[in-house]
């Protein structure tokens, strides 16, 4: 495969680069340990720099279609009006990865990813940065994050990262990868995560060996663009029937750690509007440092955007996941595939789904896209031919 990269490429990865090594950063006590905000600052702005001269190369007003340039305006629109600026940059990376080698910004991820959590676990664990522990139900160590969760999220993700690459696991590859993910569940309990984590393994076996009859790409197509939806679905949908005087539903939000009920409250709370509405998320960890706050969290994503960036966000996020499903079904990658999935999953459980910070599987929307890419074995990139050898 001819691993050349193109000018283009080149802008997105350096400016991808630059923005994922402080925001690993950020999520650590790495930071205290030097002018982390100024240096930051400056490292954002040059990365949105890059970005825009990468959009200028690529003769984007050329390219781009109407309904593409309308819903950057809308994007605009509702985080100007919602208060807030990170949202923006994503939207940025998204419209900037549709012509990058997705195996490229995987492989970078590892490697940044990998050397700050071997950096921020290090240093904990030597007692040069924080290593709390979080008692609120049950012991967990962060070892140097700032949140408990940070570090299994990652992890997990990496995984995901490393399945996409690789097509398929061989056993040893799961085992060790199931060993990675497993010491972190006995520091962080972060049972999620490892419950995920293992649920991708065998997805990817069944996808990749038992194929589920998907040897028919419009099946598999069909199936891929509806499952975001139907996730999607599910989960908002058990947030606003949810009943705190009925059995069933006290049972099932206690099933998942109290999400379904914090959600309906959320709800309750602040409503639905169509533009959004500016929100102060306080979750546990602002809590804990700031007492006099009073935690306020959705851990859902997808009502967590509804509730925050209105209807109209919500719309434009449920099309691209549409078409990210339509790209991960005609690459017929089942590592991609099953971590598109479990990214879906995740998106309905945490509040971390629209996040470079922490995994770039959100970049697929931006892939998908205005793509022009030809799906035919001839020309497809090696890393999305589907190897019934295995990794």
């Amino acid at each position: 495969m001819n691993e050349r990269f193109t000018r283009s490429e080149s802008l997105f990865l350096a400016a991808y680069s630059l923005w994922l090594v402080f925001a690993a950063i950020r999520l650590t006590y790495l930071k205290d340990l030097f002018a982390f905000s100024d240096l930051q600052k400056i490292a954002v702005d040059l990365a949105v720099v890059l970005l825009l001269i990468k959009l200028y190369t690529d003769d984007l007003l050329k390219e781009a279609s109407l309904a593409g340039i309308a819903a950057i305006g809308l994007f605009y629109i509702i985080f100007r009006h919602t208060g807030a600026e990170q949202p923006m940059y994503m939207i940025l990376f998204l419209f900037s990865a549709r012509n990058v080698d997705l195996k490229k910004v995987f492989r970078v991820t590892i490697v940044i990813q990998l050397a700050v959590m071997i950096a921020t676990v290090s240093t904990a664990l030597l007692g040069i940065i924080p290593n709390e522990i979080w008692t609120e139900h049950r012991e967990r160590l962060a070892y140097g994050y700032t949140y408990c969760t940070y570090g299994s999220h990652i992890a997990m993700f990496l995984s995901l990262l490393y399945m996409s690459l690789k097509r398929t696991l061989k056993l040893h590859q799961a085992a060790i990868l199931f060993g990675f993910n497993f010491l972190w569940y006995l520091g962080t309990n972060t049972n999620t995560d490892l419950y995920l984590f293992v649920f991708s393994i065998a997805g990817c076996y069944l996808i990749s060996v038992l194929r589920f009859g998907f040897d028919s790409r419009k099946i598999a197509k069909i199936c891929y663009m509806a499952v975001g939806p139907v996730i999607v679905a599910i989960a908002l949908t058990a947030q606003f029937l949810y009943d705190g005087s009925q059995r069933f539903w006290v049972k099932a939000s206690e099933f998942v750690n109290g999400r379904i009920r914090l959600g309906h409250e959320g709800i309750d709370l602040f409503g639905i509007t169509v533009w959004g509405q500016k929100i102060k998320w306080v979750g546990a960890g602002g809590a804990r440092k700031h007492p006099d706050w009073v935690y306020n969290y959705v851990d859902c994503s997808y009502l967590k955007y509804l509730l925050h960036y209105g209807i109209v966000f919500e719309i434009l996020l449920l099309l691209g996941i549409i078409l990210a499903g339509k790209y991960v079904a005609e690459s017929r990658n089942p590592g991609l595939q099953v971590a598109f999935i479990a990214w879906l999953i995740f998106g309905a459980i945490d509040a971390e789904f629209f996040s470079l910070d922490f995994q770039p599987v959100m970049l697929l929307m931006g892939c998908a896209f205005m793509s022009k890419t030809e799906y035919s074995p001839a020309r497809m990139p090696e890393f999305l031919r589907l190897s019934r050898a295995g990794g």
